[in-house]
């Protein structure tokens, strides 16, 4: 039990970390909804990594950048960048929002063609949350390979303050 603790320990001070350095005050991203590119790496320091959930081993890689704090009840932006891990004909994000955090968009599976292993795509996700605290956004990321479709879930953990 007190390994388990530990590492429950570990895990939230994790998303603590991720939670302030992704919501620090940066300048909204200039590309707006689906991009291809190599826009991960012009973002410098501002991405945090994503949470993966699950065991999955899919070749993806997922990081935010949440431009401004959140506030209860207006939108607010996410930059997520997805990158894939090998060439991928083809390349579906879908994100979703828990309880209470409702995603603006996009609001079907974004789809990316012909990616280069290293390839970023970002999706700028717009959400709104109802409640102040910690939520989470849920993004999922399947690639096409000759050896079959692999998939990766990732969580964005967003902290939302109130309303002033």
């Amino acid at each position: 039990m007190t390994h388990q603790r530990r590492w429950l320990g570990v895990g939230v001070g994790g998303c603590v970390l991720a939670l302030l350095s992704a919501c620090e005050q940066h300048p909204a991203s200039p590309a707006q909804g689906p991009h291809v590119g190599s826009w991960r790496a012009n973002a410098g320091p501002a991405l945090a990594m994503a949470v993966v959930s699950g065991s999955a081993t899919a070749p993806i890689e997922a990081h935010f950048n949440v431009p401004a704090i959140p506030k209860v009840g207006a939108p607010f932006v996410v930059d997520v960048v997805v990158t894939a891990g090998a060439v991928a004909p083809v390349m579906m994000v879908e994100v979703t929002g828990e309880e209470g955090v409702t995603v603006l968009t996009p609001q079907a599976p974004v789809s990316f063609d012909k990616l280069a292993a290293g390839h970023d795509v970002q999706v700028a996700i717009e959400a709104r949350a109802d409640t102040p605290g910690a939520h989470l956004l849920h993004v999922v990321a399947v690639m096409s390979l000759p050896s079959g479709p692999q998939s990766k879930k990732f969580e964005l953990p967003i902290l939302v303050v109130p309303a002033s």
